[in-house]
């Protein structure tokens, strides 16, 4: 296993240039970085992986063994999955106007959910993506569609609303409060605490939250 800056010592430039895992970094970061590992497949080529994150080795492995505490993996999966349900719940039943019984209606508006921020308030990302494929360094991050793009989010506001959440929306309608420039406007897109990344004027940007 190896860790690596993304475009630079990441297990693909590893792999793509040894043709197997060669390098063994055990440390990487500040910046955009990747892990790699290889697994040792059972005959039956079933596996269970449990990651776990936190400030230090310790509550890392705190946070993947409670993983394993929980009776397993379907135990996990099962309240991971009843979060999305209750959430849903909640929701307008679009099942008998959809076509599908409502998979696509219910799988979108996951995604919608899925790219809002956890720790910032109502902070949306446009897509957790870089398509134009730049890597980032420690003193470079770049910026993508993993930025907040305040048409993008206003956007995802009404998709919500549209779905029956009231109280997502309201969050988002806040932060945009708290992003607005003295003149009215927005940056083109910033990061989710609110510094700008780039800064042009971008009429949509400011056309649509307003």
């Amino acid at each position: 296993m190896s860790v690596g800056y993304v475009g630079h010592s990441d297990g693909w430039q590893d792999i793509n240039r040894h043709r197997h895992l060669e390098w063994n970094f055990m440390t990487a970061g500040p910046g955009n970085i990747a892990l790699t590992a290889e697994l040792e497949l059972p005959p039956d080529g079933h596996f269970m992986l449990c990651l776990g994150f936190g400030n230090s080795e310790r509550t890392a492995i705190k946070a993947a063994s409670g993983c394993l505490d929980r009776n397993g993996f379907a135990s996990v999966l099962n309240r991971y999955m009843e979060g999305w349900r209750a959430y849903q719940r909640g929701l307008l039943d679009l099942s008998a106007q959809s076509g599908d019984g409502g998979q696509l209606y219910r799988r979108s508006i996951a995604v919608l959910r899925t790219h809002i921020d956890k720790i910032h308030r109502g902070a949306g990302v446009a897509s957790l993506s870089i398509p134009w494929g730049e890597s980032a360094s420690a003193d470079q991050p770049i910026g993508g569609y993993h930025l907040v793009w305040p048409r993008d989010l206003y956007h995802q506001a009404m998709g919500l609303l549209a779905a029956g959440d009231r109280e997502m929306p309201a969050q988002i309608l806040h932060y945009l409060f708290s992003r607005q420039r003295e003149d009215g406007s927005f940056f083109q897109n910033f990061w989710v605490d609110g510094r700008p990344y780039w800064q042009g004027l971008q009429l949509d940007e400011v056309g649509y939250p307003v």
